[in-house]
């Protein structure tokens, strides 16, 4: 099977149905996925590469080297192609297991608390680091609030409740839904926000601080208004 091949089995979706960095490693994610069927890999396998590939670029960002943070860049987007191909031998060879879903969870689980505690000892490292109060407050809510959102989404998977989403599918990329489903979508964060702060490493604007302030901001409010519909649904059934 080749590229052109595959894309005739599995075409890709507008935009619209994938978020900014799915989108990208979709087209990405064959030239893994094409070599991974040859080879007769499960799709577990794929995702223990993941993991390891996302703890990987989590130890080399909070590294106090420029060029270590540049290959954790590419590391992290390596992290996220994984996450499509372990799917897309998942159905491809219908393999599926009992606990893929899970394990797939735990990668992202450990790799965004890690990308997160990398992030804030990044800012420590450079003259980028001030107002220690506000990162440290504001990076230490969004690990809370990364924590409780994984917490929701097996709660939603144990129990089935479908109706409590905490992203969506927007039917246009230029609705605001759109552009909110993007900012809650941790992954998003975690392959493009190492190239802004890497960006300002060099520059020296300092304006990867207060990105990293309003992003996270945006997260947790969102997370918050996911809880208490979730609080809510559950306590009505």
């Amino acid at each position: 099977m080749n590229y052109k091949t595959f894309r005739e089995q599995a075409p890709l979706e507008p935009l619209s149905q994938y978020s900014i960095i799915g989108y990208i490693c979709a087209v990405l994610s064959p030239f893994i996925t094409i070599p991974c069927m040859a080879h007769h890999w499960k799709p577990n396998k794929l995702t223990l590469a993941m993991i390891v590939t996302g703890i990987l670029a989590g130890i080399l960002l909070m590294m106090p080297w420029l060029p270590c943070k540049i290959v954790s860049i590419v590391l992290y987007f390596l992290w996220f192609v994984w996450d499509c191909a372990d799917g897309e031998v998942a159905r491809f060879t219908s393999t599926f297991s009992k606990y893929g879903r899970h394990l797939d969870w735990m990668s992202h689980l450990s790799c965004h608390s890690l990308f997160i505690i990398a992030v804030w000892i990044s800012f420590q490292q450079s003259s980028l680091f001030y107002h220690g109060y506000v990162l440290s407050l504001v990076s230490f809510g969004l690990l809370a609030a990364e924590l409780i959102s994984r917490s929701i989404n097996t709660m939603m998977s144990l129990s089935m409740q479908d109706d409590v989403q905490s992203v969506w599918k927007p039917k246009s990329i230029f609705s605001l839904d759109y552009i909110k489903t993007q900012l809650l979508y941790f992954p998003n964060l975690v392959c493009f926000y190492p190239i802004i702060l890497v960006a300002d490493w060099i520059l020296q604007y300092h304006f990867a601080f207060y990105v990293w302030c309003v992003w996270a901001v945006i997260y947790i409010l969102g997370i918050i208004k996911t809880y208490i519909r979730f609080v809510n649904v559950m306590y009505k059934n």
